[in-house]
């Protein structure tokens, strides 16, 4: 099921998101470990937009919109939960290794809420190239955004529908929900809420269903410090 949710959100972010993903972000940059991964993407809006894909298409799926059959199957829904870390990383022999993994599954690890948890570095960059993590609500892709990242990317043909005009995003929140410990020193964390709705069609009937769908929560609680969980 997961195998099916990640590719079905890679096709959203290749149709979709042509101005985002102008270059190929996932030949050789999943790790997988099981129930879950780390993909490594270029920025964390990036990382924000896949997120945002993967869960309609998991929103879609517990209520029994798509693959009906295959919910029917399960007695529960399935949930997850997101991270989304900037640091060192490191490409060795079909490898990734670095801060940045190793940061985030900290992360993950000490979150029992099923949140959209960022690091510092994220929450840094988002204030840094679109003022704040707010002006997700008015951000249109291709514009007249100053994200040097994007600067050498090209826009006429290419196009955003979750950061589109009118703006598809509703709601962008940003919350610290506190500092993680890690080996004798702590990085912030801050917990992201980002809701956005779409028209989402279902494979085999001609008509469209509005769909909106949430990234992270609202739950303010601090992270567990206690222990560590598996990813």
């Amino acid at each position: 099921m997961f195998e099916h949710l990640y590719r079905t959100a890679i096709a959203h972010c290749s149709n979709h998101e042509s101005y985002l993903f102008q270059t190929d972000q996932f030949t050789d940059r999943f790790v997988p470990t099981g129930d879950g991964g780390f993909l490594i993407l270029d920025t964390p809006l990036h990382a924000l937009a896949f997120a945002l894909w993967f869960q309609l298409e998991l929103t879609s799926f517990n209520s029994g919109f798509t693959l009906p059959r295959m919910r029917r199957l399960l007695n529960e829904p399935l949930t997850v939960r997101y991270a989304i870390t900037q640091d060192a990383l490191i490409h060795y022999e079909s490898d990734w290794y670095g801060a940045a993994i190793i940061n985030n599954a900290r992360i993950l690890s000490r979150d029992s809420l099923n949140r959209c948890l960022v690091d510092a570095n994220s929450a840094s960059w988002f204030a840094h190239r679109l003022t704040s993590f707010e002006n997700l609500l008015a951000l249109v892709l291709p514009g007249k955004n100053a994200i040097r990242e994007f600067s050498g990317f090209q826009s006429s043909g290419k196009a955003s529908m979750l950061f589109a005009d009118p703006p598809q995003v509703h709601s962008a929140i940003l919350q610290k929900v506190g500092p993680l410990p890690a080996k004798g020193h702590q990085f912030d964390v801050y917990s992201a809420y980002v809701q956005v709705g779409l028209l989402h069609g279902r494979p085999g009937q001609p008509a469209d269903q509005d769909i909106i769908a949430s990234v992270g929560n609202l739950n303010t609680a601090g992270l567990d410090h206690a222990s560590e969980r598996p990813n």
